[in-house]
């Protein structure tokens, strides 16, 4: 199984990814870890995103090899950032899930400030929410707060033993 937790910086994805990761005993694969270790901090141009998540997605088929499921936790906002693994799970024949996680403006400012990022960096992020592709199929959305965490897992373990 692949479960993908997306949504934007500091909407609670990478709590949430982590938290799963290790309910389930399934690794966790992170688009910024990836990029931090790639060196690739800071790069974002489409070219530089979707070299990531290619990368990720050879992760994942790696990881599925020997793991029942893998968490994958990046912003997937385009949908050329999920069809390398749509193709992935259709390629295996393994059950994809897609959660997107979001919160509210106040919630995702105070996040925001409390990690040091300034208000230039709220406005960014406000475009890349206003830019944020729709899904297409089920997807299972998420409001974050910061201490809903448990309701949030509770959500996803009944979303991912539907059909």
């Amino acid at each position: 199984m692949i479960i993908i937790i997306s949504g934007l910086q500091d909407s609670g994805k990478s709590d949430l990814a982590a938290k799963l990761s290790n309910k389930f005993d399934f690794p966790l694969i992170s688009s910024e870890r990836l990029r931090a270790r790639l060196q690739a901090l800071g790069k974002y141009r489409l070219k530089d995103k979707l070299f990531i998540y290619e990368k990720m997605a050879r992760l994942a088929q790696q990881n599925l090899k020997s793991n029942k499921g893998v968490i994958i936790d990046a912003p997937f906002s385009q949908q050329a950032s999920r069809d390398p693994f749509i193709k992935l799970a259709d390629t295996l024949s393994v059950p994809i899930r897609w959660i997107f996680v979001n919160t509210s403006e106040d919630i995702f400012k105070g996040r925001l400030i409390k990690s040091g990022s300034s208000e230039t960096a709220f406005k960014v992020l406000k475009t890349m929410r206003d830019e944020f592709e729709p899904f297409v199929g089920r997807v299972l959305k998420l409001d974050s707060t910061d201490t809903n965490i448990d309701k949030m897992i509770k959500a996803v373990e009944r979303f991912i033993k539907q059909d």
